[in-house]
């Protein structure tokens, strides 16, 4: 079921999405006790370390997450190139959110960008 976001319900199914637990940065929020991602209150299909890097991102409103944090947070360390596993979440949040949604600061980290129009 595709869930779409009505005022922190489900237009779908009428449930209640995590209340307090939904952050929101422009067209872009996410319901972290419901463990789902949304563009423009429809519900996008993230994997588990997706949907906490796009939360992290959400949380930033715009500022740069950078690279350690967003290591650190989705516990990549373990890795023997921890930079190209966090290359690889986000080129796969790209292909869902688009490929301008999310911008490189060169040796830095990533910010969410807010759509144009």
């Amino acid at each position: 079921m595709v869930h779409i976001l009505t005022n922190g319900m489900c237009f779908s199914c009428g449930q209640p999405l995590g209340g307090c637990d939904i952050m929101k940065y422009g067209p872009y929020s996410v319901d972290l006790e419901g463990c789902m991602g949304f563009y423009k209150n429809v519900e996008i299909p993230l994997a588990p370390k997706q949907l906490l890097l796009f939360s992290l991102l959400i949380q930033k409103q715009g500022e740069i997450l950078p690279h350690w944090q967003a290591e650190h947070n989705l516990e990549l360390k373990k890795h023997p190139n921890p930079r190209n596993v966090l290359k690889v979440h986000y080129f796969k949040l790209r292909q869902i959110l688009g490929e301008n949604a999310i911008e490189l600061i060169w040796g830095v980290g990533y910010k969410l960008v807010l759509p144009k129009g």
